[in-house]
């Protein structure tokens, strides 16, 4: 019954794996083409993010992260009700090491793939997906997303509750003593789980996703 069991469950793994692969693979986060002029610089999808090895240990990291991360954090917008934390989340972090546009290159991977060519050592991400690293004029991240009617600092006439934003398809996250926390992985969805454009987990139609949050 055991061995059934084990078989079950890695068969279950690998099922998801195969299932998450399928999403990446033709998304904007398939970065094995990325600037290379359409040549694969390796046949392998999540080693750009996450490796089983050798992955960076440090505490502004998770998810077996394949890439450093900036030692200091990014500003953040702080408006009259968004509060940021007093330090950037870890998704925040992670993300912005290619959308910053300087942190590192889309091959800069701490443990590269055995096939990997080596094209996309200088490459780093442009246009719209190079946010720079001043990200006060961006939607606010790193910040508790709560209404009044909740104990939080947003007030329900403007903000819909938490409940009703992650029963939408918003997520929100825990960091330590913070719970319901927005990043930047609140609205998009890295393994394109949703096939929305821009990686998004609600459409931008009609204004869908603002209004799922905001009680306009």
């Amino acid at each position: 019954m055991k061995k059934v069991l084990i078989l079950f469950l890695a068969i279950s793994v690998i099922g998801a794996i195969g299932v998450v692969l399928a999403q990446i693979s033709g998304s904007s986060h398939d970065l094995r083409t990325y600037g290379t002029g359409g040549t694969q610089a390796t046949s392998q999808i999540c080693v750009y993010c996450h490796t089983p090895h050798n992955a960076n240990t440090s505490a502004r990291t998770s998810y077996l992260w394949n890439r450093n991360v900036r030692a200091t954090d990014y500003s953040v917008y702080d408006g009259t009700y968004t509060d940021p934390l007093a330090n950037n989340t870890t998704h925040t972090l992670m993300c912005m090491s290619c959308h910053d546009g300087t942190t590192t290159a889309i091959g800069g991977m701490i443990n590269t793939p055995s096939d990997y060519d080596g094209s996309q050592n200088t490459v780093y991400v442009t246009g719209d997906a190079n946010l720079g690293t001043d990200l006060t004029n961006d939607h606010p991240i790193d910040l508790v997303y709560k209404n009044d009617s909740e104990g939080g600092p947003l007030p329900s006439s403007t903000y819909n509750s938490s409940s009703s934003v992650t029963t939408a398809g918003i997520k929100l996250f825990t960091f330590g003593a913070n719970t319901n926390v927005m990043t930047c992985a609140s609205c998009h969805a890295p393994h394109n789980e949703s096939g929305l454009s821009s990686l998004l987990r609600i459409t931008a139609d009609s204004s869908q996703l603002c209004t799922t949050c905001h009680n306009l």
